[in-house]
């Protein structure tokens, strides 16, 4: 392969995007079933996201990763997501346009 690597840990759709995210997460599908990846995950998924795409797959997602911090705590989402056995990494922007790192 061009990585030259057997598999890939976990492929993920980095964003929800509508009348697309179902489709690119069926074209991965293939990759696990071959061993070419060992998961699939997704990156910003809401609950109605999640069920949207859970509908039309047959393998599962095992990570969502979605902001998540002291000043942004979806409890919600996190209690969802971990009570269907779905790992949360979150995570918090260091910077978005602003002078924070200068």
């Amino acid at each position: 392969s061009a990585m030259d690597l057997d598999y890939v840990d976990c492929l993920m759709v980095h964003w929800p995007t509508p009348d697309k995210h179902v489709a690119a997460y069926l074209a991965l599908e293939p990759l696990v079933k071959a061993g070419r990846a060992k998961t699939l995950g997704v990156s910003n998924y809401t609950p109605q996201d999640y069920e949207e795409l859970i509908a039309h797959v047959s393998v599962p997602p095992t990570v969502n990763t979605f902001e998540v911090n002291p000043m942004l705590f979806r409890r919600s989402w996190v209690n969802y997501f971990q009570g269907r056995g779905i790992i949360v990494q979150a995570y918090k922007p260091l910077q978005r346009g602003g002078d924070t790192l200068k």
